[in-house]
């Protein structure tokens, strides 16, 4: 079961980055985000993105003030 914690490290690496490779979140992360509409996974390209830019941008404030 994934928690708050275990997300919030996992979606950091899209602190800098807009799109990682598919197969840089652990599987248990990348499904549990996906079948929450969170993360979008590009077969085609095999990155994984969240699903929109407001995600991300929500997503980036949320890891900074976590770290704060």
């Amino acid at each position: 079961m994934l928690n708050e914690e275990h997300i919030l490290k996992s979606l950091e690496v899209f602190e800098n980055e807009e799109y990682i490779k598919a197969n840089a979140l652990q599987k248990s992360v990348k499904i549990g985000l996906i079948n929450a509409n969170i993360l979008f996974l590009d077969l085609v390209k095999r990155i994984i993105k969240l699903q929109s830019k407001l995600d991300l941008l929500a997503i980036r404030a949320v890891i900074s003030q976590s770290k704060v």
